[in-house]
């Protein structure tokens, strides 16, 4: 066993704190070697201070003495001085120093403390050190117990990776790391293949956290040892080979150098393409040929090579549609755990099938191709919606981006009838899940946008045709401003913001008056009911809107006590309910009270309970209810009962 000593050496007042720090560099060290058998740390401190000369520097011929046995037992010797350079004897270091190299048994270090970090000197220390171990051996009775724990780091890696906790993850494989590079140096044969696997996860670990320079090194270094596993071993390293190379290729992809990642994905590609010929019924195999397929479609797309795109998705949905096939009609195999495995690898597969689908479909639509891009983008759906309702959370938001497609391509050949379905349901995943999916917030941002811009086109348009009702009544072309008025309402109905439904409201109560004075009644009485029902729903969420409401039934009321000889309707009751609430703070809810107070409005059709057992309408209790909604205007998000596709495509 080799020794390292750090030898403090402190002047008068001492250094408690950066002893300290040194001491527990020490026990970090010796947590590590230890393992290994083979080095020991030690740290010493100069049992004196420094004295202080006559010049005012300290003396330090008096520490040889003490450290001189320290250097004939030890592989390195640091001397840590607790002071700077300047502050001791220049002549007496440079023979202290000279003494103790001609000893000739330790590399001799002397270190002044710099600052108050002692960062630096623990960094060359270590330097130091790492080149010490690198020229030792591992006895060959530690090998097994080393290996076992390399691979004991490993698994506790992958432990701290699935619980986020990455520093303490990339720790252990590193750790795992050293073991397995001190003992593939001393017999490559049995340990070189374990050194790959410590590579392949720090590299991982780092291409999930953007260290991509990083993750280069360690991914070529676990390509570098399987290729020389596959010259020296022969083609059971294949597939690691290929797992190497594909995650170059992400990288390389990731890191904009699609040349270099081309040219990794052919190798990988001539690998698998070889090990699918030699297992045709291996699942497993197929789906690896498959995701090297998809892998190079995703990159000829990025490189703009939308033939050789569309070839190489095609290759990968073809092998994983025939995948899904024969788990369809395979036979269930029994065991719980063969179970568990099929259900996983299942569901993988048809998440595979599902996105290469999607692909495509954007593809054939970037083409004008709408049939095909129709055909992709079903079988997407189909896939999706069935693992939805598996696992909501996962795949609900790439049914929607899917469900979106789809709609869209309908919208494009006019086919609202079968758009409507998908984007229903687009805007029901998308409403739910916008504050936790990047993807459906944008789709629902896009959607609600549409809805606004709409929104505000058909305004623009009903306010047009109301313009031009009124120009048409005031030159006597009734019946023109008939027609006017009813399309400007009914696009104003069809918006749910309160102005606009206020709109609507103003315009059927005019439509009910010129109907009635043309003489067209029955379109007068419902241009009257459209309006009260309009007023209902306002009144129902903002009571100061009751006297609209009140208003409204009045007009009604009156309608049909003259052109039907109703002395008493239903409407009227509820006019007087109404203005009798309101009359205190509303002037036309005073004249109303006042008109109708005198009239027989309750007689023997209405029960002692004050409610109407034949009447039609909402009852009073249902116009008066305050749900508490509040007010929208036409830049806010657009809500409602009315389906996100009903309100947009009558636009």
């Amino acid at each position: 066993m080799k020794t390292i000593t750090l030898y403090t050496v402190s002047p008068a007042g001492g250094e408690e704190e950066e002893y300290g720090r040194m001491e527990k560099f020490t026990e970090e060290l010796n947590r590590f070697y230890r393992k290994f058998n083979n080095l020991n740390v030690e740290i010493m401190a100069y049992g004196m201070t420094l004295p202080v000369k006559k010049d005012g520097t300290y003396a330090v011929k008096v520490v040889q003495t003490p450290v001189m046995p320290h250097v004939r037992k030890s592989a390195l010797c640091c001397i840590i001085f607790f002071c700077k350079k300047e502050e001791v004897s220049g002549e007496e270091m440079n023979l202290l120093i000279r003494n103790l190299t001609q000893l000739k048994k330790a590399e001799i270090m002397v270190y002044f403390k710099p600052n108050e970090d002692m960062q630096p000197v623990r960094n060359d220390i270590m330097k130091r050190i790492v080149r010490i171990d690198e020229k030792m051996g591992v006895p060959r009775e530690d090998r097994k117990r080393l290996s076992d724990m390399a691979k004991n780091f490993i698994n506790m890696g992958c432990v701290y990776d699935r619980q986020n906790r990455l520093q303490d993850a990339e720790g252990a494989y590193k750790e795992a790391l050293v073991i397995q590079r001190k003992l593939s140096k001393v017999d490559e044969e049995t340990y070189l293949p374990d050194l790959a696997l410590p590579y392949h996860n720090l590299g991982t670990l780092y291409y999930r956290t953007n260290r991509l320079k990083e993750a280069e090194v360690m991914y070529r270094e676990a390509l570098g040892i399987r290729k020389k596993l596959l010259e020296k071993k022969g083609d059971m390293y294949l597939p690691l080979v290929a797992a190497s190379g594909l995650n170059m290729g992400a990288l390389y992809m990731r890191s904009n150098r699609p040349e270099e990642a081309e040219k990794i994905y052919q190798e990988v590609l001539e690998i698998r393409e070889k090990l699918a010929e030699q297992s045709p019924e291996n699942d497993d195999v197929q789906m690896q040929l498959a995701d090297i397929y998809g892998n190079m479609g995703s990159l000829y797309s990025k490189m703009k090579r939308m033939e050789e795109a569309e070839e190489k998705f095609r290759k990968s949905l073809e092998i994983e549609e025939k995948l899904l096939e024969k788990q369809k009609n395979g036979a269930e195999e029994k065991g719980s755990d063969v179970q568990i495995q099929r259900d996983l690898f299942n569901l993988e597969l048809r998440k595979k099938a599902a996105m290469v689908s999607n692909t495509l479909g954007v593809l054939c639509l970037n083409q004008s191709r709408r049939e095909e891009a129709e055909k992709m983008y079903l079988l997407s759906c189909e896939l999706y919606t069935g693992l939805a309702a598996e696992k909501a959370d996962e795949f609900e938001p790439p049914l929607a981006m899917v469900c979106f497609n789809l709609g869209n391509i309908y919208r494009g050949m006019n086919q609202p009838e079968k758009a409507a379905p998908y984007m229903e349901k687009t805007w029901d995943i998308c409403s739910a899940r916008r504050d936790s999916s990047q993807v459906c917030k944008q789709i629902y941002d896009s959607m609600n946008k549409a809805l606004q811009e709409a929104s505000r086109k058909q305004a623009e348009i009903a306010g047009l045709l109301k313009k031009q009702g009124r120009e048409h009544h005031d030159n006597g072309r009734y019946e023109d401003a008939v027609k006017s008025y009813q399309q400007a309402a009914q696009l104003y109905a069809g918006m749910d913001q309160r102005e606009y439904q206020s709109e609507a409201a103003l315009l059927y109560s005019e439509l009910g008056l010129l109907n009635w004075d043309i003489n067209q009644l029955e379109e007068a009485e419902n241009s009257y009911k459209a309006a009260l029902e309009i007023y209902r729903k306002l009144a129902a969420e903002d009571e100061t809107r009751l006297p609209d409401a009140a208003v409204a039934s009045y007009n009604l009321g009156r309608f049909r006590q003259e052109t039907k000889d109703e002395d008493v309707n239903e409407y009227l009751r509820e006019a007087f309910e109404i203005a009798g609430k309101c009359r205190e703070y509303s002037e036309q809810c005073r004249d109303i009270y006042e008109n109708l107070e005198d009239e027989p409005l309750y007689d023997s059709d209405i029960a002692e309970d004050g409610t109407d057992n034949g009447t039609e309408g909402t009852a009073t209790g249902d116009v008066m209810k305050d749900n508490g909604t509040a007010a929208a205007d036409d830049e806010q998000e657009i809500s409602g009962k009315k389906s996100w596709w009903q309100k947009l495509w009558k636009k």
